[in-house]
């Protein structure tokens, strides 16, 4: 199915404004005066495969209708569906009902979202798709403000299930430190399904750049950003280290008034993750930059050497 742009007044037009929706605004009361709604509809009732490339016969030019239902897509997932003087209440709906007709955008539009070099970057204004551990696709929309969104097309039409919103919400949580609101297995079923590598990977979303810490090992809290990994490690690298541990309540880390439990030189000591160190001549533990410090938060004596 084609449609002929002789035979609809200003549909031309209207595909010429919305034909890069990243950078054009769409007027939705055009849509309806080109009965573009009409034939979409008629289209999905048949279910016709639509495919075609441009053509140009005489002074007919023939379009086809995926490419204007792509760029309506992508106007209403980018927002930038803007109604002059505002939405009548009539013209919403009709509207809101008709972008719920709009299909699922297909994964072949959308970016893999996938770590380069331990590196994730999104760009304003494209498609991500995201596959998880069970081989499920879903297509997001990097819609600015450093986040990815639910497609507003999947929204209206009912499309949204619960894992895509926790899919969405952390990736989007990223920048915005969000993260922790989703469950420890998820963030890292997640990173680890985009082929995030444990240590420091770098995040960039449009303009901005972050890094943060990835430890699969540690089930409760895989992730954090590098400044808190620099609160953690940066203790052990005290030369009076082993004296500002505790031993009140099981926790280590001294608060005011806590008694001070020094670990002695030669002093074996063991993480929560089995890894053991040696107390050095120096009062320290060799913790390199870059170890998991959070299983060094509750530090046992397992032992003792003479040095």
């Amino acid at each position: 199915m084609m449609i002929h742009t002789n035979r609809y007044a200003g549909l031309m037009s209207l595909y010429k404004q919305i034909q890069n929706a990243k950078y054009h605004h769409i007027n939705p009361a055009e849509i309806f005066n080109s009965r573009l709604h009409d034939r979409f509809m008629h289209m999905e009732i048949n279910g016709a495969d639509i495919t075609g490339i441009y053509s140009r016969k005489g002074s007919t030019i023939t379009i086809p209708e995926r490419e204007i239902t792509d760029a309506i897509t992508d106007a209403v997932n980018f927002g930038n569906v803007n109604c002059p003087g505002g939405w009548p209440d009539d013209l919403l709906d009709r509207f809101e009902a008709f972008a719920a007709t709009l299909p699922p955008v297909r994964p072949e539009r959308a970016t893999e979202l996938k770590a380069v070099g331990n590196h994730i970057n999104f760009q304003k204004g494209l498609y991500y798709k995201f596959t998880d551990e069970n081989g499920k696709t879903r297509v997001l929309a990097s819609t600015g403000e450093n986040k990815l969104s639910l497609l507003e097309t999947d929204v209206l039409a009912g499309r949204v299930d619960g894992e895509t919103k926790m899919i969405a919400n952390f990736w989007s949580g990223l920048y915005w430190h969000a993260w922790r609101d989703i469950p420890a297995s998820k963030q890292t079923e997640y990173l680890e399904a985009a082929g995030v590598q444990p240590g420091f990977f770098t995040f960039t979303a449009h303009d901005k750049t972050m890094e943060l810490y990835f430890n699969p090992e540690c089930k409760g809290y895989p992730l954090m950003d590098r400044e808190e990994y620099d609160s953690y490690w940066r203790p052990f690298q005290n030369d009076n280290w082993c004296k500002k541990f505790c031993d009140t309540d099981g926790e280590n880390w001294c608060e005011p008034g806590d008694k001070p439990r020094p670990y002695g030189v030669g002093d074996i000591v063991e993480g929560n993750n089995g890894r053991q160190f040696v107390v050095n001549q120096d009062g320290k533990i060799d913790v390199q930059y870059g170890d998991d410090v959070l299983s060094l938060h509750q530090l046992k004596v397992v032992g003792h050497i003479d040095m």
